[in-house]
């Protein structure tokens, strides 16, 4: 076997993590099946709600369940994490305190590429749920890259 092996951390969002799979593999440059990103995913539906929890509706805390499922994935001989969750991101920065593996982070991907294009032109609209709109993972990424981001209130989003 050859190529990194990409470890999906899923099921905080079943359709994003299918998606994310079908996307990755219809944007990979590959002229047959062996040219394609090598994944192991793992779609784990029973990690608690993100959302409920970082808004404080439920006291069931996702976090163990992300570290136990990255474990496995990194067991299982992964070279890096994705987690196609935005919420989920907001707890980033705690697994990768109990893993040796990094993640690829969405939101950082997302701010560089954008400044990256549009540069001082970019002006950006968050649509996501109350969660990652509370938790800043957007918000703060574009504020350090200097980039404007409207949310809209609750009630338009």
């Amino acid at each position: 076997m050859s190529g990194r092996l990409v470890g999906v951390l899923g099921g905080t969002g079943p359709a994003a993590t299918a998606y994310f799979l079908q996307r990755l593999v219809e944007r990979t440059e590959a002229r047959c099946d062996q040219d394609h990103v090598r994944t192991l995913a793992f779609n784990d539906t029973a990690i608690p709600d993100r959302t409920a929890f970082l808004l404080g509706r439920s006291d069931r805390s996702p976090l163990e369940a992300l570290i136990e499922d990255g474990r496995l994935l990194e067991a299982c001989g992964c070279d890096l994490l994705a987690l196609p969750c935005n919420t989920a991101h907001a707890f980033v920065p705690y697994l990768e305190r109990h893993l040796d593996i990094p993640f690829i982070n969405m939101q950082i991907a997302t701010m560089e590429e954008i400044k990256a294009k549009l540069g001082d032109k970019a002006r950006i609209g968050l649509l996501a749920t109350s969660g990652t709109v509370q938790t800043g993972i957007y918000g703060d990424k574009a504020k350090a890259l200097n980039l404007p981001m409207f949310v809209p209130d609750e009630l338009h989003q």
